[in-house]
């Protein structure tokens, strides 16, 4: 008999201690969900619904009467209550657990036995598993808003239960709704934020610069009266760019006096040229 007593006494005291120590389960939120940034940590992301989480749970319990010894927290995260948590590390398939020592975050791929997470926290075979890159950061600017984009879908599912069942519109009369509202959305935006490009980047009028007059022609008369200066190029190529072809070139000809192009000359011709020396005296 009295052994029987001591037994039970023994068992009484082990079922208490083991509920002590479960009962340090910690569950995450988005509102402390920070916490896991300092010290060492073990989450467990599970939903109600998913068998495998469901088959882990006796397990995961089990190990978690180790967080004291192991000097670790030990934690899980209810999906369908915190889609937020579920964008922010996202979370891909279920069960899914991390692991996370002062900020630096592994994602636990190992065997989901009580004994094989004790091994890997107390031997610290998380020293040679990859840590989560940057952009994957839970605390990241893109996984912030990877978790509002998350906290936005269950407003919005919110609302077209609230349409649906409150107000009795049908599917399609809800996705109207959503479809207007976007739209108004997106312009009300859009307005915002022009307003917001004009005041930190005003136009500047630049004032009207209008073209630049061309110097007109000018004719300077030559210092002896016999010609005058021109400084139009083209005259001067027309007059230059042609020859007499002779009565010796030509087979056949009558005397007519016939012209062909000159090649261009290498030399530079000059602008200004004394009509009365290009004429070879003609004037005389």
């Amino acid at each position: 008999m009295s052994l029987l007593c001591f037994g039970v006494l023994v068992f009484s005291i082990l079922t208490s201690s083991s509920y002590a120590k479960r009962s340090q389960l910690i569950q995450l939120r988005d509102e402390n969900w920070r916490d896991c940034l300092t010290g060492e940590w073990l989450i467990k992301f599970y939903a109600p619904w998913c068998p495998a989480c469901k088959d882990n749970e006796p397990q995961f319990e089990e190990f978690s009467t180790w967080s004291d010894d192991l000097g670790i927290k030990v934690a899980t995260v209810d999906i369908t209550e915190e889609l937020g948590l579920s964008g922010r590390f996202m979370v891909t398939a279920l069960p899914t657990f991390y692991h996370a020592i002062d900020g630096e975050f592994r994602r636990y791929n190992g065997d989901r036995s009580s004994d094989s997470m004790h091994t890997y926290i107390e031997q610290k075979t998380w020293q040679n598993h990859e840590i989560i890159s940057w952009m994957r950061h839970p605390d990241s600017f893109g996984m912030t808003l990877m978790s509002w984009l998350f906290k936005t879908s269950v407003i919005m599912k919110n609302i077209h239960e609230s349409l649906m069942e409150d107000y009795g519109l049908s599917l399609w009369m809800s996705y109207a709704v959503f479809g207007i509202g976007t739209v108004i959305t997106g312009l009300v935006l859009g307005f915002i934020l022009v307003c917001i490009v004009d005041v930190v980047f005003p136009q500047q009028q630049r004032p009207n610069k209008s073209a630049p007059a061309r110097p007109k022609e000018v004719r300077k008369e030559s210092g002896d009266g016999d010609g005058r200066k021109m400084e139009d190029y083209d005259s001067q190529s027309d007059e230059q760019d042609w020859e007499t072809i002779k009565d010796k070139e030509i087979q056949g000809s009558d005397g007519t006096e016939l012209y062909r192009r000159k090649p261009t000359a290498d030399k530079e011709i000059p602008v200004e040229q004394d009509i009365s020396t290009r004429k070879g005296g003609k004037d005389d």
